[in-house]
């Protein structure tokens, strides 16, 4: 059969049909069984509707969860930087200052530097090691002590005895 002779068919087809169906204008049985099956199609049109509300309900809060997490992660990395920059800065300082430090003992004339060890944390300077005199082991400290940078000097120096 060619598409034209189908397509013939198909037009007849629902020719009479609409014939049928408009001849009569008594009470069918099948009138029940079309009530009832649009019945059911507009309850399920309905829950259609709102199964895809939910889903779009439950997609937003999703979608807020998520925002609320990429925000808190942001806000934790930011958090995290500034940390680790505060204590790099930290860090870095207080080698200056115990440079200065090293420095400040090795220019005075007495104190041998390779015999005293000097740390610093958080600005607070550990003078160790040993000196040869109670002069030296005061001036030790008080050239540590003086210096831009130092809060405070541990002292862990020993004087040797002679």
């Amino acid at each position: 059969m060619s598409t034209r002779q189908l397509r013939l068919c198909g037009v007849a087809i629902i020719t009479f049909a609409m014939l049928g169906v408009s001849s009569c204008d008594r009470d069918h049985p099948a009138d029940g069984t079309i009530a009832k099956a649009e019945r059911s199609t507009d309850a399920a049109r309905e829950k259609a509707d709102r199964a895809a509300e939910s889903a779009g309900d439950k997609m937003n809060r999703t979608a807020e969860s998520a925002g609320k997490t990429v925000e808190q992660a942001g806000e934790k990395f930011a958090t995290t930087a500034k940390e680790a920059a505060t204590k790099t800065t930290n860090t870095l300082e207080d080698a200056a200052v115990t440079t200065k430090v090293r420095a400040a003992l090795y220019a005075e004339p007495g104190l041998k530097t390779l015999q005293i060890d000097v740390t610093t944390q958080s600005g607070v300077v550990t003078l160790a090691g040993s000196v040869d005199s109670e002069a030296l082991h005061k001036r030790a400290m008080q050239i540590a002590g003086s210096l831009n940078g130092v809060n405070q000097v541990v002292d862990k120096l020993v004087v040797k005895s002679s």
